[in-house]
């Protein structure tokens, strides 16, 4: 369970885990908190406030991206292979940014397909989206950036640099992984720089 922009995975936590006991669900229910500058602890990650939204490396302390933290996140708590999914990345907000993000690069679903293990990303509510390509659904004034990572994959984090293929390699993930978009409004949203 990936928060959204104010970062309070606590009441995040306690939604998905009351759903769980109106469900008579005994899952496992993490939801890990991507803290800003503004939160720091010590000795805990940390990013720029939109940073951890598109896989940047955190500033401290050590560069690592929220992507890989969500990759051993998966990959330390996953169960054993099972009928049902077994594991849901679900995203809400700032959280859907994050895992429309992930579902494209991300490693951790591949190593647990690896494993037999069933993955399901859910996106909801995402002010913005990843495309693949420079066409987007309504014209961008002033088209320049509208390719800049978190939008499309110009200028895109290590983390993302590193995967062989780009947008071509996310299109492929995304397609063939388990994706489920959800979303408020029916009009497409757009950004860029």
């Amino acid at each position: 369970m990936v928060h959204g922009a104010l970062r309070d995975s606590d009441r995040y936590l306690a939604s998905a885990r009351h759903a769980a006991r109106l469900a008579a669900s005994d899952a496992l229910i993490v939801a890990p908190q991507f803290l800003a500058e503004v939160d720091r602890a010590d000795g805990a990650l940390y990013w720029r406030v939109e940073g951890w939204k598109g896989g940047y490396p955190a500033l401290g302390p050590a560069p690592l991206s929220s992507f890989s933290v969500m990759d051993s996140l998966l990959a330390r708590l996953a169960p054993e292979p099972g009928p049902d999914p077994a594991v849901v990345v679900f995203g809400n907000s700032g959280g859907g940014q994050f895992v429309n993000r992930y579902a494209a690069v991300g490693r951790g679903p591949d190593v647990l397909a690896a494993r037999g293990l069933r993955v399901r990303l859910v996106v909801a509510n995402p002010s913005t989206y990843l495309y693949f390509g420079r066409e987007r659904p309504v014209p961008v004034p002033d088209a320049a950036h509208v390719n800049d990572w978190r939008y499309g994959f110009d200028h895109a984090p290590a983390y993302v640099d590193v995967n062989p293929g780009g947008a071509w390699n996310a299109t492929s993930a995304v397609t063939s992984r388990s994706c489920w978009a959800s979303w408020t409004t029916t009009e497409p949203r757009c950004c860029s720089r």
